[in-house]
């Protein structure tokens, strides 16, 4: 499995989740169902958020957030890592988030 580096921005308090899709190749879904999917983000602290699989089969998860989630200014390292229900741990994308202020 391939891990994807990807960076992106979000306003600081927004509270929209995150849905990801993981795939085998380009074409085909990797089968989540029984998995568990992690998001670490490196803040102040190393914190950890779990995924809801929304179709394991279709290989789509979503982390969902609070308004307090993403409440200070900066860039954040963060890690998405996938622990089959073999065991086996996969980390399958990594970047960073950058918050920067709300205008109002």
């Amino acid at each position: 499995m391939i891990t994807t580096k990807q960076d992106f921005t979000r306003t600081k308090g927004d509270s929209y989740p995150i849905k990801i899709t993981l795939k085998k190749s380009k074409t085909e879904a990797l089968d989540i169902t029984g998995a568990t999917i992690t998001m670490k983000v490196m803040f102040d602290v190393l914190t950890s958020f779990t995924a809801n699989i929304i179709n394991g089969a279709g290989g789509v998860a979503e982390f969902i957030f609070t308004t307090s989630t993403f409440a200070s200014v900066g860039s954040f390292k963060y890690e998405i890592e996938l622990l089959t229900s073999g065991g086996i741990v996969y980390t399958v994308a990594n970047g960073a988030i950058k918050v920067v202020a709300d205008l109002g």
